[in-house]
């Protein structure tokens, strides 16, 4: 069954989306799900998914009067193209040979759309900046929150978390869970929209509070809060202000999170935990989040988010400063630099004052009395900086990011899980199949304060405790749900196990490691390494 003769020989992004259904059906088919040698309709079913994201954006903006008109279609549906763009321009070396060329046409349609919608963008900024004026920043979102009741709260500060990621994030939280616990409100970044600007716009205040200033070198800004002496650009000094004005006491890494064992129940203590977590702008200035896009960084951050909540953190807030976007600008859309006084300058935004330009938009910096000059839609000036991964400018990407809140009801408790009995494992792929096993009787609807369990299923040699089968991943077990079907791998390298050998199954949590339930078995074939 090859893909080629399915597809048709004049290729469109319109044919592409028309066929998704069929395409869809067949990759959850024989040859797309059991067969030894897997045709690739997975890869065909992403691209018709960005085929019909292109085509149902075709003509969108045209109806928009102002720049919320685009605020709002990007917050409700636009994000989802940048999901789809970062899959399209992913590194897939087992990707079917006929597929590259559709993949190709796809990408240039990607970067036209988003190139088109964010001119569109910029010009209705042009027209009227104070249109936008109604958003809040990341910390008045935040502050807003902190400010509905005080169960123990955690917040996160993501360095340049796009607005998809957000609700890539958003969704994994959510996942498998009997209600929902994590939503997604927007925030406007400032403009240059940079960390040093946007994390002190993302303190839990009022951005009337703040004001801005270059540093006496003009390399930076300085960013001073009302009644508070530091420079709120410098980590070290944000950290101060919380914990003056939040009562935090305790500043972790995702790391910290991960790898502590020193984690408390926080009690019924009302300090805040922040938690930083850079591995978006780390990886996306140094090449990687474009060549293995965010989603085993998506993974991580919602693991320690559960670790937070396993352990009694009840909110967690997640915000961040800025948003990016990935381009290779050609020659035509790089822009000289404007006249007047430049005081400071990047790719994506040059300040200054009394500054002129034939193109590029002029917009306030906000808590400043300087302006800025942005280029439209996705052009950069002739400065310093690499090229690829963009940041400091007005695109959508850039400015409208996301603050993820999520909560837990205070008496909420992960559902259990059991093994069924299994008896023996009589092959080199097997499936075992656990369960939710609750104390209470089945309820007709979804009991909120029952969570869900991320569980992993290990299959040891009894004697020596080695690795023999695992699965890909976790799989979350839902309160009341039907039972779930695992598979399991060998370990690499192949191990090399008799007939006959006594096994043990060991059911865990995923996020803690407590051994939920187990089973001893045996083996009933032979495993041989070669």
């Amino acid at each position: 069954m090859k893909l080629k003769p399915y597809l048709a020989s004049e290729f469109s992004t319109t044919v592409l989306e028309s066929r998704f259904q069929g395409i869809k059906e067949r990759q959850q088919g024989f040859w797309g799900t059991i067969a030894n040698e897997k045709v690739g309709w997975s890869y065909l079913v992403q691209l018709a998914d960005a085929a019909s994201l292109l085509v149902e954006s075709v003509g969108m903006e045209e109806s928009w009067k102002t720049a919320m008109d685009g605020v709002r279609w990007f917050s409700a549906r636009g994000w989802q193209l940048d999901q789809a763009g970062e899959w399209l321009f992913l590194e897939s070396p087992d990707m079917p040979g006929s597929l590259h060329r559709i993949r190709a046409r796809l990408r240039r349609g990607y970067l036209r759309t988003f190139d088109r919608i964010n001119r569109v963008f910029s010009n209705l900024l042009h027209d009227n900046w104070d249109d936008i004026s109604s958003l809040s920043t990341s910390g008045e979102v935040v502050m807003a929150s902190l400010n509905e009741g005080s169960p123990s709260t955690a917040v996160f500060y993501i360095d340049a978390c796009r607005l998809d990621l957000g609700y890539r994030l958003a969704h994994l939280l959510n996942k498998g869970e009997p209600v929902k616990r994590a939503s997604v409100q927007i925030a406007r970044a400032p403009i240059p929209s940079i960390t040093a600007l946007g994390m002190p716009f993302a303190l839990p205040l009022k951005r009337e509070l703040l004001r801005v200033a270059l540093s006496n070198d003009k390399n930076t800004f300085c960013v001073r809060a009302q009644g508070f002496s530091g420079d709120l650009a410098l980590a070290q000094e944000r950290r101060k202000w919380l914990e003056i004005h939040t009562g935090a006491r305790k500043f972790l890494s995702i790391a910290d999170v991960l790898d502590s064992d020193k984690l408390k129940n926080p009690g019924r203590s009302k300090a805040i935990l922040i938690v930083h977590g850079d591995t978006f702008d780390i990886e996306g200035h140094e090449g990687q989040l474009k060549l293995e896009g965010a989603e085993e960084h998506l993974e991580r951050y919602a693991r320690a988010v559960r670790r937070l909540q396993s352990i009694g953190y009840k909110r967690i807030i997640i915000a961040t400063d800025h948003g990016f976007f990935h381009w290779q600008p050609d020659a035509d859309e790089v822009e000289n630099k404007p006249s007047g006084e430049l005081l400071w300058k990047s790719r994506r935004a040059i300040v200054g004052r009394d500054m002129m330009h034939p193109n590029a938009i002029k917009v306030p910096v906000m808590g400043s009395e300087m302006e800025a000059m942005v280029p439209r839609s996705v052009n950069a000036f002739r400065t310093y900086g690499g090229l690829g991964y963009f940041h400091g400018g007005a695109t959508l990407q850039e400015m409208i990011v996301p603050v993820i809140i999520a909560s837990w009801p205070a008496k909420a408790e992960k559902v259990e899980v059991v093994l069924k009995p299994l008896g023996h494992i009589s092959s080199e792929a097997p499936r075992v199949e656990i369960q939710a096993a609750s104390k209470q009787p089945a309820k007709l609807f979804a009991d909120g304060n029952q969570l869900s369990r991320r569980v992993l299923v290990k299959v040891k040699e009894l004697s020596t405790g080695r690795l023999i089968f695992r699965p890909k991943e976790p799989i979350a077990v839902e309160p009341g749900g039907a039972p779930v079907a695992i598979s399991l791998h060998l370990v690499e390298p192949k191990p090399s196990v008799a007939f006959g050998t006594p096994l043990v199954v060991e059911v865990f949590d995923a996020d803690n490691e407590e051994i939920l339930d187990r089973e001893e078995i045996t083996l009933k074939v032979d495993i041989d390494e070669w």
